[in-house]
This record gives structure tokens, sequence and C-alpha cells, in this order.
């Protein structure tokens, strides 16, 4: 991904639950969430080096590996997991394999309707070219990579999933609710997002204010006004 900042929108008004997962037993994909206060970079800087006096900040350290992430105070212990996670991934964190749409084009192919998280589909690095994913149940659903140019989320349920560099360049998200959703690095040229959820999503903070230039509406499943759940001025 880009060095550029990625930012968990709740970050910027209350505390929030930390957008990053620990996994304690990744044998058997067990996780937690990581329950932090936001600060600012500064603020939680030197928190982290004054917790342990000595010892080189478990976000600097972060900084060091060229990662422009939104700080956040916790203690000592949970960051150092945390940069420990980072550095060597758990198996449960790692990035599925190559999917079958990667090798055999899956262009203008139609999801439509179909419940994508049960059936454990992926489409990592997938060319989805036009295809059709009205109403489809993907939350938690791995499009990291994908080109999904000119394709169709009408009225989807994209919470939690990965969208990070993946090109979006004209795709529709009509009513779609991308809650929790990783869109660091998304191309979204020409995209339209009238009346979706944004809320809690990890994106980059120009990829934000490229989104805020179209940005209108309200969801209709989730009630939340789309400016408002990206933050707009």
């Amino acid at each position: 991904d880009s060095p550029s900042t990625m930012t968990s929108l709740s970050s910027r008004v209350r505390p929030r639950v930390c957008p990053r997962v620990s996994c304690v037993r990744a044998s058997t994909q067990s996780c937690v969430r990581v329950s932090c206060t936001h600060k600012s970079s500064s603020s939680a800087a030197a928190s982290s080096s004054s917790a342990v006096p000595g010892a080189v900040s478990p976000l600097g350290a972060l900084r060091g590996l060229g990662l422009g992430l939104v700080a956040v105070s916790c203690t000592p212990a949970i960051m150092a997991s945390s940069l420990v996670n980072m550095v060597h991934p758990p198996a449960a964190l790692a990035i599925p394999q190559t999917s079958i749409c990667a090798t055999e084009a899956c262009d203008d192919n139609d999801y439509s309707g179909i419940d994508l998280a049960a059936k454990g589909e992926f489409f990592t690095k997938g060319s989805l070219k036009r295809a059709k994913f009205i109403k489809v149940k993907a939350n938690a659903v791995n499009f990291f990579g994908a080109d999904l140019t000119n394709a169709d989320f009408t009225d989807a349920d994209l919470s939690d999933a990965n969208f990070g560099q993946a090109n979006m360049n004209g795709v529709n998200l009509t009513n779609a609710n991308l809650t929790n959703a990783i869109v660091s690095s998304a191309r979204f040229e020409n995209a339209i997002i009238d009346n979706t959820d944004w809320t809690d999503v990890i994106i980059r903070k120009d990829i934000n204010n490229q989104l805020c230039e179209i940005a209108k509406g309200v969801n209709p499943k989730t009630g939340v006004d789309t400016r408002e759940s990206l933050f707009c001025e």
C-alpha cells in the first residue's frame, strides 16, 4: 500500500475499538479486537515512550517501517503485540491466495442476490470488470487488488470487506453499506456513491477528500448520512 496516511474515520470524534485485529490463536482463527483511545500522533508518541523508560516507542518503530497510520494510545504490551503482528502477520490475517477470477477473467459475471460471505467466496486480484453484485451479502469478503471497473454494487452489504488497492473506477455503490470496510489505495474515478454508508472505514485522507466531492444522500438501511459518514466538511 502507499505510505500515504490511512485513517479510521471514527478516530476523529470519539474513542472507538481499534480497526486492527490481534489474533491470539492463529491456528484456530480466534481473534479479538483491541480497545484503544485515539489521540494525535504527537501525544500518542509521548505516551508510548514514557510508558517504558528508555524503550523504543512502538509507534516510532511503525513509522520507521514507513507506515503512516493514525496513532492510538494503548498499553505498551498491546502496542508491542500489534507491531509483531504487522511485521510477522499471523496466518489468520494473511491475504487469501490469488482467486480463480485472477487466472480466469470473471468480467460481466452476475453475482446478484448471492450471499458471497456464506459461500466463502473471495476475489483477490481478480478481473471483475462490469460484474454485477446487486444486493449481494459480501460482508468481510476479500476484493484486494481486484479490477472492479464499472462493477455494480447497488444495495450491497459490503461491511468489513477488503477493497485495498482495488480498481473501483466507474463502480456503482448506490445504497451500499461499507461499514468497517478497508478501501485504502482503492481508486474511485467516476464512481457513484449516492446513499452509501462509510462508517468506520479505513481510508486514505486524499481518497476520503475525493469521495467527499461527490458524496450525497442517506443510506436507506442504516439511516446514516453519506457525507457525515465520510466526515465531509
